[in-house]
C-alpha cells in the first residue's frame, strides 16, 4: 500500500499473515519478508499517489497500515489475512457491497467474483 507517503508507512511491523502469497514487487521495500511475484499484474503504478492525495493528516495511521493487504497474487492452497480499508465511506450510505474479480494471474482469466455485502454502522 504504501507509496507516496512513505513516512506514514514507517512502522516495520505488518500484522497480515497467512501462506502461499506473493507481494507485488514495487512493494518489496515495505515487506521485506514477504516472497515476491514476477509474473504478470494488471495495476495502476500512480493508484495509491493518487488515493493517498486524498487522505487528510494524520492517515493512513501505522495502526491503519499494519494489518493491511498489500497487493499480491494469492497462490492456489494458500491463504491471507488482514484489513482491507475503505476511504470515505460513510454510515448514511447504509448497505455497500464490496466486489473484487478473482483473476487468474498468469492467463489474466477471470474466474469468478467475490461479492461480499457490507453494513455500516
Amino acid at each position: 500500500m504504501p507509496s507516496a507517503r512513505p513516512e506514514a508507512a514507517s512502522s516495520p511491523s505488518f500484522s497480515f499473515g497467512g501462506t502461499g502469497f506473493l507481494l507485488l514487487r514495487p512493494y518489496g521495500r515495505w515487506y521485506p519478508a514477504v516472497p515476491v511475484w514476477d509474473g504478470p499484474f494488471d495495476w495502476d503504478p500512480l493508484f495509491y499517489d493518487q488515493f493517498y492525495a486524498t487522505w487528510e493528516p494524520p492517515l493512513p495511521t501505522p495502526d491503519m497500515l499494519n494489518p493491511a493487504l498489500p497487493k499480491g497474487v494469492l497462490q492456489p492452497g494458500g491463504h491471507v489475512s488482514g484489513f482491507l480499508y475503505f476511504h470515505k465511506l460513510r454510515a448514511s450510505e447504509g448497505r455497500v457491497i464490496f466486489a473484487q474479480d478473482v483473476i487468474e494471474a498468469e492467463t489474466r482469466e477471470r474466474l469468478a467474483t467475490i461479492r461480499i455485502p457490507l453494513i455500516l454502522e
